[in-house]
């Protein structure tokens, strides 16, 4: 690695940073029934009677947890990939299309 890019991290170097600082948090936490979703994303169900295999479902951040049919309350939601909702992302407030004189 040249020194300029040991002296001047990328963008991806902080995002990597970042990362590696919350993802273990992220993925340590575990969220019961009667639960509130912190972060939105893509959740792995486990659940406690095995009646069903492990899954994903797509969680919204305040979703209420809900029990299960099977299990009842005994299933756990881990979150696998957190996300922010398209339009909440600074690259996608902008309100106009832009226009084909636009070369972005």
């Amino acid at each position: 690695m040249a020194a300029a890019e040991k002296n001047n991290p990328s963008k991806l170097d902080g995002l990597r940073n970042i990362l590696c600082d919350w993802e273990p948090r992220l993925l340590m936490q575990q969220f019961h029934p009667g639960e509130k979703a912190v972060f939105a994303g893509v959740y792995k169900v486990v659940h406690g009677s095995n009646h069903e295999l492990p899954h994903y479902v797509t969680v919204l951040r305040g979703d209420t947890f809900p029990v299960c049919a099977g299990c009842g309350r005994h299933v756990i939601f881990e979150i696998a990939i957190s996300a922010t909702r398209l339009h909440a992302h600074a690259q996608f407030q902008h309100t106009a299309l832009p226009t084909d004189d636009d070369p972005n």
